[in-house]
């Protein structure tokens, strides 16, 4: 039977509160007995009552984690990894980086052996074993290799020349290529939020009898460099399931080497007669283009914290559809930009340009302007800013302000944490092969105004913001969730950030 005398809701006083508590039931049961206490700051009973009162509150908040732990959404560190343990969900360990890279073989008729084992290093001192005995390797071919320690620096780009540490094969040639694809899923072991997130699911979505969170799970189990599994059943007819794999935010796109590794672990757990058909994501680029209200700095009369100058360049005040993008980069520190005279650049003022490969955002400020509305050549200083060896046409101007830095790298995460659309858009089939989990569930794929939300709530200075542009990058085309591949089969597409700009509200 419940006890009527607990609490209906749990208090969880602090040191000085509990102290308050106590030492108010002392004053009040000495009055009624016509007793003063003295329990001022000081004296015997304050002290007393003190030391009574930090360790009630020390076995209150030892409670409260304990009742915290019980829980799997609050759970941390080793009682959230228990949790977990109990419902068949492990930490994945880390994993060494895998891929192919091309043989080079110094006579074109001839063949030659490459055995399980064989080493080749990278630049950044990297190395790599061949995964299998290759017997009959020519010119050309392909030999998969597997980095020999685990983590992300065992990745590398297409094109990244390998050398073999071993010369004693006859005719094989010291160097090799990174083929297409890269070396890649080298990932540290699974952190405690990684864990949770699988967990929440599993409790959520029971993995049973082939179902699509089953399949989830054996994806994921495959390969720590497995980040999201996208599933769609009957997308290609009765008895078909076609699973989409994703990578890290980084590096999204998994080349064929994991998910050959991935489908077979897959394909080997799975029941039935089920056609299965892997692949990973297509990135569909964007541009995008945020307005943003800031205050103004001090000596222009504003509270300061958001724009650097009083009138920032480049604004809402441009002619429509004109969004001051890169035109042409005439040397290193002149730029050729479409802006109008409605909202040309001035000297003294400062500006930025997202840097797409280094993910961050530079700021620039301008000596000088010539040229014509439509065509204007900005100088920027030298000794303020690198130069612009970095910048490429088609690349968007933003205002400079002093937290630019991490409005970007908001919207970043925000897109980095997009998944993969719809594979079909005909109602009749896609009402049975809709993406699972549901993009209300996990990783919607268009880029909403929840971006702005989330900007706007992680900086209290922004008192407006919409979107200028997304634009399919390079082209003016809208584009704002992901495009529907052409063949079912294919990879399905997911946005990804290319530019990126912020305009001032005016």
């Amino acid at each position: 039977m419940a006890d009527d005398n607990l609490p209906v809701g749990a208090v969880y006083p602090t040191p000085k509160q509990a102290l308050a508590t106590l030492l108010s039931s002392l004053r009040y049961t000495s009055g009624r007995r016509g007793v003063a206490a003295n329990v001022k700051e000081g004296s015997e009973l304050y002290e007393r009552y003190w030391a009574i009162a930090q360790r009630i509150s020390q076995a209150i908040a030892n409670g409260k984690v304990g009742l915290r732990n019980t829980n799997p959404v609050d759970a941390q560190g080793d009682a959230l990894l228990e949790w977990a343990s109990v419902f068949g969900v492990e930490g994945r360990p880390a994993t060494s980086s895998l891929g192919f890279v091309i043989a080079t073989v110094n006579s074109p008729a001839l063949s030659v052996p490459i055995p399980q084992g064989f080493i080749a290093t990278a630049p950044n001192g990297v190395r790599y074993e061949v995964t299998k005995d290759n017997s009959a390797v020519e010119d050309g071919d392909l030999v998969e290799v597997r980095a020999k320690d685990t983590g992300p620096n065992g990745d590398q780009d297409a094109g990244v020349v390998l050398t073999w540490d071993d010369a004693s094969i006859g005719f094989l040639g010291q160097k090799c290529t990174v083929s297409s694809g890269g070396l890649d899923g080298g990932r540290d072991a699974d952190n405690v939020e990684t864990v949770r997130s699988r967990l929440l699911r599993k409790l959520s979505f029971p993995a049973v009898g082939g179902n699509w969170s089953h399949v989830v799970t054996l994806a994921e189990d495959s390969s720590t460099a497995v980040e999201f599994v996208a599933v769609y059943e009957t997308a290609r007819g009765p008895s078909t399931t076609d699973i989409a794999i994703v990578g890290s935010p980084d590096e999204p796109v998994l080349n064929t080497a994991v998910q050959t590794q991935v489908v077979s672990a897959v394909i080997a757990e799975m029941p039935g007669n089920v056609n299965y058909n892997l692949t990973s994501v297509f990135i569909e680029l964007l541009d995008v283009v945020v307005n943003l209200g800031l205050p103004l700095p001090k000596n222009a009369g504003g509270e300061g914290g958001g724009w650097f100058d009083a009138e920032p360049y480049p604004s809402t005040n441009e002619a429509p559809g004109v969004f001051a993008r890169v035109t042409a980069i005439p040397s290193s520190y002149v730029l050729t930009v479409d802006s109008t005279s409605a909202d040309p650049p001035v000297a003294g003022k400062r500006f930025a340009i997202w840097d797409p490969v280094a993910k961050k955002i530079n700021q620039h400020a301008i000596i000088g302007v010539s040229g014509i509305s439509g065509s204007y050549n900005i100088i920027i200083d030298s000794g303020f800013t690198p130069d612009l060896s970095y910048v490429q046409v088609g690349m968007y101007l933003s205002a400079g302000a002093e937290l630019l830095e991490s409005y970007a790298q908001t919207v970043l995460s925000f897109m980095q944490l997009l998944g993969p659309g719809e594979k079909t858009d005909n109602p009749d089939i896609l009402q049975y092969a809709r993406r699972k989990p549901k993009q209300s569930v996990n990783r919607q794929s268009a880029l909403t105004s929840l971006a702005l939300t989330e900007l706007q709530h992680a900086h209290s200075e922004i008192s407006d913001v919409s979107y200028g542009a997304r634009y399919e990058t390079g082209t003016v085309v809208t584009r704002t969730k992901p495009s529907v591949p052409s063949v079912v089969a294919t990879s399905p597409r997911q946005l990804g950030l290319k530019h990126l700009s912020f305009r001032a509200v005016v």
